[in-house]
């Protein structure tokens, strides 16, 4: 080990608040010199204190667009029209960077505790942005709702994950906005098509309605991975490209699928940009396609994934659900899908009260309304979908087949599994109990015997109380069945199912991929003698599943909780994820919330050769004069979306 004279960093360095003593420090230290574990603490303590100084500015930018020497004290107590125009010049910025700049101070000023913890260095100016333009369109009481419930973790939360939480709040508070929000933007669906300065163009399909979407994401999916399969090269961003122009184009009017892949594989170009890597075929899970002949496997395609609440589609409550990779979805939508869906495989994860999961149980029963034949034609090569159904312990008991009708063998379907996963747990631990008085009677028995030759045996059989002998057999089967697992490669169907439900998705800290688009990683390898056991099993994305071969160490105290260790000895834990959030009652506002789109369709042309055209809004009735409400200029020059 060599020594190395780095520079010390204060010790107290975590605990200095952002301000003017956090920056004296700062400045005194140079990166340059300090550790590489030291690095890591620097750059949280520049964090902190670089969004105290965004807090600074924006404060100081507000109190400049007050700025009125007419006024009493210089200051203008009310915002007027021409406010800002100043801070054009001086910032050399648009009116609508400038709008938004001054939307995010007024949010600090009405919101007292963002405006505190952002002061504080606890939060930064993209997480604000987040947080006011997501409840830009909600009543005051919702926005203050949603606002005041996730400042304290929003600068622990990835951007996505934060943007899903305040959707999620949102329509848990008011799902009858959420509803109509939904369809009125579903109302304004359109397709767009602009050159770009390149003279390429830009097709953009916007505010399709989700199920429709989905459906159509899946197929070019789909489409794409065959003809990635069959040998076509490139990324697959371009494949998917090129299945759109295939599908689309009228040469291929009534073409098959063969056709189109035909018409795709003859589009690649030269100087088509190639991945980085190559899937490794050694390293797919057994259920995964293999490559079709001549062909090399296929990117691991997107699985349509539907998470919602057994009460939701029994219409007791109008909680949001979630389509993981696509957002937080209104409850009608959510039932939309799930009955469009019946040919799926339908996962339901049993939680406690505090939203953990107890069993994950898998059904074949469907509601008497749903199919279980496709709407559509099966698309080739495409993963099943999935529905995943969450309801708690106590809902479930509640629940009477005969008062839900059609639903009533899926509703006895379940209440019977989770009696026999209740039976089974029972036994199980009767069975631990036993084992481990035998243990210590035996123990005693060794140590107050006075010869060896008088000891007796004893067995567990001896001592399981509560069941019978077959509750002992099968509890012996189930532990020899999972003994067998524990030395397998790869996990069964059903522990699979049970890794997923229960960690969510991938398990480095602020990874959001799905658990089912991870692959299962064994915290300890099987090549270190690690078991193919739950506690040993967390869902990990290729990429983070790589990270354990580039010095990072990865362990599970218990199961479900992750501790990843940087290679410059930083530790971060990744706590259990809860099945289901915990989200706020459904409470109508007393003044409704905004659900009007922000563009509208038109009978113009489709294409428009400006490729960022100027949008226009309309203010709402009840808009104050002056600037529009707080966040609703941020929305104006939005890009359009790609449509993957």
């Amino acid at each position: 080990m060599f020594d190395h004279d780095y520079d010390e960093v204060p010790a107290e360095l975590e605990e200095l608040p952002a301000g003017a003593a956090l920056a004296v420090v700062l400045e005194r230290i140079d990166p340059t010199r300090v550790s590489p574990y030291d690095t890591v603490r620097l750059l949280a303590a520049q964090r902190r204190q670089l969004a105290h100084q965004q807090a600074r500015f924006h404060l100081a930018a507000r109190e400049a667009s007050l700025a009125d020497p007419d006024e009493p004290g210089g200051r203008a107590e009310v915002d007027v029209p021409a406010a800002g125009d100043e801070l054009r010049v001086v910032l050399a910025a648009s009116r609508t960077a400038v709008g938004r700049i001054l939307d995010l101070a007024e949010a600090a000023e009405r919101h007292t505790r963002l405006g505190a913890a952002w002061r504080a260095g606890l939060i930064d100016e993209q997480r604000v942005g987040i947080l006011v333009r997501g409840t830009a369109a909600l009543s005051e009481e919702h926005a203050r709702e949603v606002i005041d419930g996730l400042v304290d973790e929003a600068g622990t939360l990835t951007p996505s994950r934060l943007i899903d939480q305040v959707q999620a709040r949102a329509k848990a508070l008011d799902p009858e906005w959420a509803q109509t929000l939904y369809r009125k933007h579903r109302r304004q669906r359109r397709v767009r098509a602009r050159c770009t300065e390149a003279g390429t163009v830009n097709i953009s399909a916007m505010d399709l309605p989700l199920p429709g979407g989905v459906s159509f994401t899946r197929r070019v999916n789909a489409l794409a991975a065959r003809a990635q399969a069959a040998g076509r090269a490139g990324l697959i961003e371009t494949i998917r490209a090129d299945v759109v122009l295939a599908v689309f184009h009228p040469a291929n009017a009534g073409a098959t699928d063969d056709q189109i892949i035909d018409a795709v594989l003859a589009a690649a170009l030269p100087d088509d940009p190639q991945p980085r890597r190559t899937p490794d075929p050694a390293g797919a899970p057994p259920d995964d396609p293999p490559a079709s002949a001549g062909g090399r496997r296929p990117t691991r395609q997107s699985r349509f994934e539907l998470r919602v609440g057994l009460a939701t589609l029994l219409q007791i409550d109008d909680r949001p659900a979630r389509l993981p990779g696509w957002g937080v979805i209104p409850a009608g939508t959510a039932r939309e899908l799930a009955a469009s869906h019946g040919d799926a495989e339908w996962r339901v994860a049993v939680t406690d009260r505090t939203g953990a999961l107890v069993a994950a149980l898998i059904t074949r029963h469907r509601p008497d309304q749903t199919s279980t034949t496709p709407q559509e034609p099966p698309i080739e090569s495409a993963p099943r979908p999935v529905v995943e159904l969450h309801v708690s312990e106590a809902v479930l008991d509640g629940l009477h087949p005969g008062d839900h009708p059609g639903w009533t063998r899926l509703i006895a379907d379940l209440r019977h599994q989770l009696a026999c996963w209740r039976t089974a747990r029972t036994e199980d631990r009767a069975a631990r109990e036993a084992e481990e008085r035998a243990t210590h009677e035996q123990a005693a028995q060794e140590r107050s015997a006075e010869e060896p030759g008088a000891l007796v045996g004893l067995t567990p059989f001896g001592h399981f109380r509560g069941t019978d002998a077959a509750g002992w057999e099968r509890a012996a089967a189930r532990r020899r069945r999972r003994a067998r697992e524990a030395l397998a490669r790869f996990p069964s169907a059903a522990l699979r199912r049970w890794i997923t439900m229960r960690d969510r998705s991938c398990v480095f800290p602020p990874c959001g991929a799905s658990a089912l688009e991870s692959e299962i990683d064994h915290t300890l390898s099987v090549l270190e003698h690690g078991l193919t056991v739950g506690a040993n099993l967390g869902p990990a994305c290729g990429h983070d599943h790589d990270l354990k071969d580039q010095g990072w160490r990865l362990e599970q105290p218990r199961p479900g909780w992750f501790t990843w260790t940087s290679p410059t000895g930083h530790t971060y834990d990744r706590p259990p994820r809860p099945v289901v959030d915990d989200l706020p009652a459904p409470r109508p506002p007393a003044t409704p919330s905004r659900a009007e789109p922000h563009q509208y369709a038109d009978d113009g042309p489709m294409w428009e050769n400006d490729p960022s055209p100027p949008h226009v809004e309309t203010p709402a009735p009840d808009a104050p004069p002056g600037r529009p409400p707080p966040g609703r200029r941020s929305l104006l020059d939005d890009p359009d979306p790609p449509p993957f």
